[in-house]
């Protein structure tokens, strides 16, 4: 490029950049895409029914275990109460996606405890997980896609939902959306779980940070709670959604406030307390203290089939 032509394109930086051939060859620079509703609504949306979910469990005979899950703590060391490196507390990633340090100190304790349970609610249509994933291009890599969370509603006159050979929620059927499930209720327009700013890698859909709430079955009781900071993974296609893991961190004390505020559970804070407490492995002080662990790290497991949106419903008592 010769020194005038220098000239003319520096003049012209910031005003317009169609049309001036300032580049030598230079191939022009593609602008990153901007993630907002506008791109997300000329996309395709897909729907999807959770039919399989679970605490994710530490495995393996070798300390650190694996685990699926996160690093939420974004280091490889567990930094607070007294845990040390090869404690159950910190984990090696078993997801390649994932990483190293993964962080799931509550699966060993909870995941016995109440996987039966969940799953038997998922299998039976009393809790219903609907996941939306709008603004899908091309579902092999796609930088701008969103993922929305709802509470599924059985449409009306529907007594259970319909299973498949496994006893499972079989494919293709239509469940309702909850007007819980937006912060506008029934306008239905402002969800209460939304990853607004996903991507999909290699047919494997990436989003978070981003707050979960979320009801558990628990010894017959349906415990509400928030999955701090939550990352979500998942394989996507036409049909189904799989090999999904979604983990963040449960504050300890908002957790023994909801069992003492069931009386079926209240018997079991003072045992909750004492797991949580010891398990504990996140720190949530500011400024981050070396002997201060707030939280407990958690991860999900979950699979699910296509499905059809319904309306937005207020759920029956």
């Amino acid at each position: 490029m010769n020194f005038k032509k220098l000239l003319v394109c520096v003049g012209l930086v910031g005003v317009s950049a169609v049309g001036v051939g300032c580049g030598g060859g230079d191939p022009p620079v593609t602008p990153p895409v901007v993630c907002n509703e506008m791109t997300l609504a000329s996309g395709a949306s897909h729907f999807y029914v959770v039919n399989l979910l679970s605490i994710a469990a530490p495995v393996g005979d070798v300390m650190p275990l694996m685990s699926a899950g996160f690093n939420v703590d974004g280091d490889e060391v567990a930094a607070c109460n007294m845990h040390i490196v090869g404690e159950s507390t910190e984990f090696t990633g078993q997801a390649p996606d994932n990483g190293t340090g993964i962080d799931n100190a509550l699966g060993g304790q909870l995941a016995s405890l109440a996987n039966d349970g969940i799953q038997g609610s998922v299998d039976d249509g009393s809790v219903l997980l609907l996941v939306e994933v709008r603004g899908v291009d091309n579902m092999t890599n796609d930088s701008c896609v969103g993922v929305n969370f709802y509470l599924g509603v059985l449409p009306t006159g529907v007594a259970m939902p319909m299973v498949d050979g496994e006893g499972h929620l079989a494919a293709d059927q239509t469940f309702d959306l909850s007007d819980q499930s937006f912060i506008d209720g029934l306008t239905g327009t402002m969800p209460r779980i939304k990853f607004g700013s996903a991507k999909i890698v290699a047919g494997r859909v990436q989003a978070g940070p981003s707050d979960f709430p979320l009801q558990l079955n628990l010894l017959g009781a349906e415990l509400s709670l928030t999955i701090r900071d939550a990352q979500l993974r998942f394989n996507i296609s036409e049909t189904g959604i799989s090999a999904g893991v979604l983990g963040g961190a449960l504050n300890t004390q908002e957790v023994i406030d909801t069992v003492n505020g069931i009386p079926s559970l209240m018997m079991y804070a003072e045992i909750v307390a004492d797991v949580l407490t010891m398990s504990a492995d996140i720190d949530e002080s500011m400024p981050p203290s070396l002997d201060s662990c707030e939280a407990g790290s958690i991860s999900l497991q979950l699979d699910g089939v296509h499905a059809t949106r319904g309306m937005v419903v207020t759920p029956p008592p």
